[in-house]
Formats: structure tokens, sequence, C-alpha cells
């Protein structure tokens, strides 16, 4: 019984000490300077795809208004809401 105790401690041992390695490994300056990389990189992908989805989005909401209001559907309940619907989500869009 003690045997297994003892090595439950040996192993939580060994996972502290793997932690306190990756630790030391995020503080040398090396590894910092290729994580800081990374996310500048992921940063930019981000903006082109968030620029694309309003880009994209307001090209949609523009044409959603122009199919809906035309004449033979300006008048119905639904036109109204997908026009106020497709404004506003522009403005979020855009904001």
């Amino acid at each position: 019984m003690h045997e297994n105790n003892t090595h439950s401690f040996t192993t939580l041992n060994n996972k502290h000490d793997n932690n306190h390695s990756l630790i030391n490994n995020l503080n040398d300056t090396s590894k910092r300077a290729e994580i800081d990389e990374f996310v500048r990189q992921v940063d930019y992908w981000v903006e082109i795809i968030q620029c694309c989805m309003v880009l994209f989005g307001v090209l949609g909401n523009g044409l959603a208004l122009i199919v809906i209001n035309h004449r033979s559907l300006r008048n119905t309940s639904s036109s109204v809401f997908i026009t106020y619907l497709a404004i506003f989500d522009s403005l979020v869009l855009i904001a």
C-alpha cells in the first residue's frame, strides 16, 4: 500500500517538474519572439477575414434592399421587416 502512495507522489512530482520546465521555456526570449510573431500573423488573418465579412455582408444587405424594395414587394409587412433588418445589420457590420 505504501508503495502505491510513493508511486503517486513520484508521478505528481514529475508532473510538477514538467510544468516548471514549460514555464521556463515560455520565459526564454526566443520562444517569446516566436509566440509574438504567431500572434501577429493570427491577428493579420483575423483582420482580413473581418474585412471580407463586412464587405460581403454590406453588399448582400444592399442587394437585399434592392430586391425587397421592388415595386411588387414594397408594401408587404415582410418587406418592411427585411428592409430594417438589412439596414441595421449593415450598421452593425460597419460599427
